[in-house]
Formats: structure tokens, sequence, C-alpha cells
């Protein structure tokens, strides 16, 4: 591996079976003295090397050098003697996530990098688009998978068969049944639409009259952010439900659910090809409610 400090040019040589980085004495004391940012004698002058022998150590060291176009900081050991000028070990090795391939004896380093075009300034709180190109293969990958999106020519939202909600309801809940909201005639019908196509799809199911049920809930049509005002068409108004009671006559969960920073903090050692976020179309109708729960759930 080409090492470059300065006007120095030197061949690394990678050694899988050395925990540490090492470079001669006498490579050292020829390297600038700007490069070297630390030097610390050791209290324990000696290592023991893999053959069990020991060896005497001037020092450890941080040196600034450039290495595939990159300047990098390398912890070193300074040794009297050694079998090539400059030893890099497997710190150097996890610490540059450097992969090595034995088929070819080659080694890579996962290192991506991304020129900027123009400066772009966001607002606090605010929303902006910007234009870019989606590379082929994603393409493909979302067009081999496009029974799991919600479109025009596959509108059924689906569910998932690993989880159900279950709601436990406090040894001292109150019942009650609250009465429907009053709806305008025309957001009457938009309700109806949408119940006939919940209804199509099993994600809700009648009520038989002679079911007891504890809670009632109201429903409310909200309008979507992004809506036009002014259409008043289905698609702009999205169906709620009024849980409020319901949710305050139930048992506080007992677990921790995780936020949106510690998981992005836990992906920090990783290095993944991409990130992104991909919401469900209508999630709440999407995670099926627990058979002895459905009762509180009525509306």
């Amino acid at each position: 591996m080409q090492v470059v400090f300065d006007q120095l040019n030197v061949a690394a040589l990678i050694n899988t079976g050395s925990s540490i980085n090492v470079i001669s004495k006498n490579l050292f004391d020829s390297i600038s003295d700007k490069l070297k940012i630390s030097f610390e004698q050791l209290s324990d002058p000696e290592i023991r090397l893999a053959n069990n022998e020991k060896i005497k150590v001037f020092g450890t060291a941080k040196l600034k050098a450039i290495i595939h176009d990159q300047e990098q900081i390398i912890d070193i050991y300074i040794l009297p003697t050694v079998s090539h000028p400059l030893i890099l070990g497997t710190e150097y090795l996890r610490t540059h996530k450097v992969l090595l391939d034995f088929s070819d004896f080659s080694y890579g380093v996962k290192n991506i990098h991304v020129q900027t075009t123009k400066k772009i300034f966001i607002e606090p709180n605010t929303e902006l688009l910007t234009n870019g190109k989606v590379p082929n293969f994603v393409m493909q990958c979302l067009y081999e998978n496009r029974d799991l999106f919600v479109t025009k020519d596959n509108p059924n939202l689906g569910f998932t068969s690993l989880i159900e909600h279950k709601i436990n309801l406090k040894p001292n809940a109150v019942s009650k049944h609250q009465n429907p909201y009053r709806l305008p005639p025309y957001k009457r019908e938009i309700l109806r639409e949408q119940l006939d196509d919940l209804l199509r799809q099993g994600i809700i199911t009648p009520v038989s009259e002679s079911e007891e049920l504890p809670i009632t809930s109201p429903v409310v049509l909200v309008t979507k952010r992004s809506a036009n005002a002014d259409k008043k068409e289905s698609q702009n108004f999205r169906f709620c439900c009024d849980f409020r009671h319901l949710n305050a006559q139930t048992e506080d969960f007992k677990y921790v659910i995780p936020n949106l920073q510690e998981l992005t903090e836990s992906m920090s050692d990783l290095v993944p090809n991409f990130i992104t976020s991909i919401d469900l179309s209508s999630g709440f109708f999407q995670m099926g409610i627990s058979p002895d729960s459905t009762r509180y759930t009525a509306f």
C-alpha cells in the first residue's frame, strides 16, 4: 500500500498477523516533524512478538500521512529494526475499513465520495424538493417489488401477519358510548365511500347488533396536509377514529420504544449502501388487532 509522508513515498506492508502498526526508527527519523502529531515513550519499553521474542520499543506516535489521496492519522509503534520499514496491521485495517481479497491478493477501501455542486440552505421546519437521478438498478428493484406498493393498479393495503395489537384496559376502566360527530352531507358521502373500501379489503367488519360493546368512538374526516381544500374528493380526506377515551382507559406500555436518534446512532459503526425511510400507506390499518381486543375499537 502506497503511503506518502510529505514528499516521502513509502510502500507499506499489510500484515494481518500483526495487531499493531510498526515503523522503523530510521524511517521515523526521516519523516518531517510537522507530520508527527504526537510522540510518547512507553513505561514498559518492550513488546512481545508472535514468536514470544521480546523487542525494544522507542515509543509510540501519531503520524499524518496521505493514503489514496486522503489525509489519515496512523497510530504507530517505533522499533529499532523491522523486517519492513512500515507495517500496517489489523489496527489500521479495522479503523479504516480495509477489505482484503485473497483470491487475487488485492485490497479495497469502503469509501464513497460525493461532490456537492451547489449550496442549499434549508430553514428549520421547511420542506424542499431537490432533483436527482435514480440509478437504473434502484428502478429495477422497485419494479420487481411493485406488488409491495399501493398504486391505482394495486389499491389493496395489505397487512402484517407477524404481530397483532392487543389492548389491555385498566382494572377501573369506564365504559362509554359516544355519539357520532355531525358531518356535512358531502363528508357523509366521502365517509361512506371510505368505509365501503375498508369493508371490501377486510380491514373493518360489521358489528352484530347483539354483540356487547363496552366502548364506542366517533369518527372524523381530517383534511390531508397536501390536499386541495376546495376539492371535495375522497382522497383529500383521512379517515380517523377519535380514540381519546379508549386511550385514557388503556394500560400504559411496560417497555421502552426506541426513538429515531437511538436507531440512527446504532448504525454509526456500519457502512450501509442506502439509508431510506419507507412510509406505510395507512399504517394503522396495516396492523391487525387481536380478536379479543376488536370490541374496544368499535365506531
